[in-house]
């Protein structure tokens, strides 16, 4: 028997118990940074887990953001808003931030934890 055979058998197409349901992909350094992310906007700075949190979303955001990576992406982001002598759209600015791969939040957030100046 195999996941199909046995939904429309014994669930009669719909959904239920299958034992023949493959196994869910695992998550990626990112997914796992957004559960820790709405799991800590539910828990206290009081609660014993903040810290276990805290210290799990620092590792996988450093294990991206190392020095060289922050220096290298924040030279590449100085020296594009050099080339603009006067105002940038939100939209230019977006597009550059999509075409990095990266967010503002997250390249102040690296700067921050580096001690970068």
């Amino acid at each position: 028997m195999n996941y199909k055979t046995y939904q429309n058998l014994q669930n009669e197409g719909h959904e239920g118990y299958n034992p023949y349901t493959p196994e869910p992909a695992p998550l990626t350094r990112t997914e796992m940074m957004d559960r820790i992310n709405r799991t800590l906007e539910g828990v206290s700075i009081h609660d014993p887990r903040y810290d276990e949190l805290t210290n799990q979303y620092n590792e996988l955001f450093m294990a991206e953001w190392t020095l060289e990576t922050t220096i290298a992406r924040r030279q590449e982001w100085n020296s594009w808003v050099k080339t603009h002598n006067g105002k940038i759209s939100n939209g230019e600015v977006e597009a550059k931030l999509t075409e990095m791969g990266i967010t503002r939040d997250a390249l102040k957030e690296a700067v921050k934890l580096h001690n970068l100046k």
